[in-house]
């Protein structure tokens, strides 16, 4: 096998920013999400880019696992930015960067919470979904990468992933929201002993 030099450091800084990771937000963050069937709130997931794809992500195997995991409870999760019609349609009418603030308004409610997934934590449209979840008491919670951006300093709770590499980064939002499918099993198995 022939791997170049970058192919290796990209596994050693895996290893260094998996040791860093913020094991006590991720449990706060677990216990948000579990809290929401009991208030009849859902998760709303959003992002651009790779970071959509995690938030569409996230809501499926949120919804299934905990659903499965638990039965009689009814985990419910919608990923806003995967609406297309929906989303370009505000974007058209309004701009992108209102668009996803638009879908919050129309779907959300303050017994839910808010994911918010971008790496860089500084895409307008994040930004503005934001802040009208916060107007309607909705609870955010922000996965971020580098420096956390200006989400960092909008969210309720933030976990950030320490490195400046949006693949290190992505990689490792995807792995929390795992984290957290993974949690829900060991809870449910404790909680059958």
């Amino acid at each position: 096998m022939n791997f170049d030099r970058s192919y290796f450091e990209y596994w050693t800084e895996m290893r260094t920013v998996l040791e860093k990771l913020p094991h006590e937000q991720i449990s706060n963050m677990k216990e948000l999400i579990f809290s929401l069937p009991s208030k009849s709130g859902q998760l709303l997931t959003i992002g651009n880019g790779g970071s959509a794809s995690n938030a569409e992500h996230a809501s499926c195997d949120l919804s299934k696992g905990l659903t499965l995991q638990n039965p009689g409870v009814n985990f419910r999760s919608t990923c806003l930015t995967s609406n297309s019609s929906l989303l370009t349609a505000w974007s058209n009418d309004t701009s992108y960067d209102e668009a996803i603030g638009h879908l919050i308004l129309s779907q959300g409610n303050s017994a839910d919470m808010l994911l918010a997934i971008s790496g860089s934590g500084n895409s307008k449209n994040i930004l503005r979904g934001i802040d009208v979840a916060k107007s309607l008491g909705i609870t955010t919670v922000g996965l971020t990468g580098f420096n956390g951006g200006k989400v960092s300093k909008m969210v309720d709770l933030e976990i950030r992933i320490e490195s400046d590499d949006m693949q290190i980064v992505e990689n490792l939002h995807l792995a929390v929201i795992h984290s957290i499918v993974k949690l829900c099993t060991v809870v449910n198995a404790i909680g059958e002993e």
